[in-house]
């Protein structure tokens, strides 16, 4: 078990196999530009399954500010070619094999857990979506989300 500096949490596995890096701050995935099948494999051996719901929960590091799983990595075009962002919306990224979300859409969860990675829990939304899900959780039902899915309410 090691910690993850920058965030001050802790990391359950120290190193995953040759393409993943422990930095002691957060986790850099290090690979050819991109390879959605390789991230896809390295983000769900950082998860533990059967979970209630179906849910898959990252493992390693937390944002504390936020509490979503955080990863950082290697990213073109980026100063130090490294991008830190939520694990979630790079699982999105690989689940549509692409490298840049449209902006203002948000990678939303389904089942309302922020530490979930499974790609049939997560849905490419506009923010507006993603808010009203929030009111889903409040009266512990799905309200419809004109034309997007429903949440996945346990």
């Amino acid at each position: 078990v090691t910690k993850c500096k920058q965030y001050n949490k802790v990391r359950r596995t120290e190193r995953v196999n040759s393409g993943v890096l422990a930095n002691q701050s957060l986790i850099i995935i290090i690979m050819p530009w991109p390879e959605f099948d390789k991230w896809y494999g390295l983000l769900m051996a950082q998860t533990e399954a059967g979970t209630p719901g179906g849910c898959v929960v990252w493992t390693g590091c937390i944002s504390p500010s936020t509490g979503y799983g955080a990863i950082t990595v290697q990213w073109p075009g980026t100063p130090r070619n490294q991008r830190t962002m939520g694990v979630h919306r790079l699982m999105v990224m690989c689940a549509l094999h692409t490298t840049e979300l449209s902006a203002g859409h948000h990678a939303s969860h389904l089942c309302h857990n922020k530490l979930c990675i499974n790609p049939a829990h997560l849905s490419l939304e506009p923010q507006w979506v993603n808010n009203q899900r929030g009111n889903c959780i409040r009266q512990h039902r799905c309200l419809g989300h004109a034309g997007y899915p429903n949440c996945v309410l346990f």
